[in-house]
């Protein structure tokens, strides 16, 4: 491939125009506000003002402007910390409802920031031990628990919250109440802030507007409650995913291998920025809260190319071939989230400017092609921020091994995917 051909590519199939943005990014901004100042009055706990995050707001997104993300911030009171805890005593019931039980939760692996597991300890069947999160500011604890066993785990990434000092403030108000009862003893459960969140964005529908031009999707194992809404003029469907988020500013972990010792990529000004944003957490999975780095990615984005480099341009090109790579109309086991992440290795790999030219356009481009195959044949994508969780766990091997087969029939003949009506 040459970058002539790359260019043209990038000109006719992978940008927005200037109009669709504007249109319906004013468009989803309006209904968002309209719903979550709904949401607002009904339940205070979730806050009006969101968080922009997505392809869209951080310059990656392609072809047209028809996904937006939004996570909406569910406030606990304070930030988090982590700190030793007990483990609770809750459940997934047959009925798919969480409830109490009479044995503990299996929590993840620790995580501590300031000291390292001794290997005996980690081979130990019989010791347990629990780490969380702490608000130090205002003596309220507010905790993520994790235990420490041989037993089968969670992955990597996983956790729960407990939040004791928050808990009567929001039982004196009445916020806790029946189906808008988020806690389970002191701790805050992830499915039942998914559940309650989609309720009230149900609830919005006693609005004209929305109940005229928007969709609620099923609830699914993705932590955002998805809009369909229909654009008023154009009649084109617009997807909305909101997400509730623990603002937590989280301290990063050693065990996550971020930053990496002498990595030049990004800068030390950079890390900084991050590790004072520090991790988020959504409600993911039923009984546990997922570790977000979204804020971080985009403060990772933000300024990339202030050079004049082609890091996001060449993203959005794989995010287009990608498309073309993936089966449609079946689930996507190699997703835009796998290529962010592809990025973001290959920019710590490859950190100076002078690599990411113009010029360079079609040799980044193969060279992260070549990353994507060994990823996946070596069955372990690990994410950047967080070493220890595996992207491609889990995944079809079947649907990733025929990616593979794609991206190298692209290489070998690029013509086929970048030239229009070749394939």
């Amino acid at each position: 491939m040459d970058n002539i051909m790359l260019n043209k590519f990038y000109k006719d199939k992978v940008m927005i125009t200037t109009h669709n943005i504007r249109e319906n990014a004013a468009f989803v901004n309006s209904i968002v506000r309209e719903i979550l100042e709904y949401v607002h009055n009904l339940d205070r706990r979730f806050k009006k003002q969101p968080f922009y995050v997505g392809s869209f707001y951080t310059d990656l997104k392609v072809s047209r402007a028809d996904e937006f993300d939004f996570c909406v911030i569910l406030d606990v009171g304070s930030t988090l910390d982590w700190t030793h805890s007990p483990y609770p005593f809750y459940g997934i019931q047959r009925n798919k409802e969480i409830a109490r039980t009479s044995t503990q939760v299996r929590c993840p692996p620790i995580e501590n920031k300031s000291t390292q597991i001794p290997e005996h300890i980690q081979n130990s069947n019989s010791t347990r031990i629990s780490e969380g999160l702490a608000c130090h500011k205002c003596h309220r604890k507010m905790e993520v628990a994790r235990t420490l066993t041989q037993q089968p785990c969670p992955p990597a990434g996983k956790t729960f919250v407990r939040i004791p000092g928050q808990i009567p403030n929001w039982n004196n108000e009445r916020l806790n109440d029946g189906l808008a009862c988020l806690t389970i003893d002191e701790y805050l459960i992830s499915l039942n802030v998914k559940r309650w969140f989609k309720a009230l964005v149900s609830e919005a529908f006693v609005i004209p507007r929305i109940r005229q031009y928007v969709n609620v999707d099923r609830l699914s194992d993705s932590p955002a409650t998805t809009l369909m809404i229909k654009h008023p003029t154009t009649d084109e469907k617009i997807s909305v995913d909101l997400a509730p988020l623990i603002e937590g500013h989280i301290p990063f972990s050693i065990a996550f291998g971020w930053p990496r010792p002498g990595a030049r990529w990004p800068t030390c000004t950079k890390i900084q920025e991050i590790k004072t944003e520090g991790i988020h957490l959504v409600a993911k999975d039923p009984e546990y809260w997922s570790l977000s780095f979204v804020i971080c990615e985009q403060k990772l984005l933000d300024g990339a190319d202030l050079g004049g480099t082609c890091r996001k341009k060449s993203q959005r090109i794989l995010k287009k071939l990608r498309e073309m790579w993936c089966s449609q109309g079946s689930r996507q086991e190699f997703t835009s989230y796998h290529l962010k992440n592809i990025l973001f290795w290959e920019c710590e790999i490859h950190p100076d400017d002078s690599e990411w030219t113009d010029e360079k356009l079609s040799l980044r481009v193969a060279s992260m092609c070549y990353s994507i195959i060994y990823h996946i044949l070596r069955g372990n994508l690990p994410l950047y921020f967080h070493t220890r969780i595996n992207l491609l766990e889990k995944k079809d091997w079947n649907a990733l091994r025929k990616v593979v087969q794609n991206i190298f029939r692209f290489l070998k003949n690029p013509d086929q995917f970048l030239v229009p009506n070749m394939l």
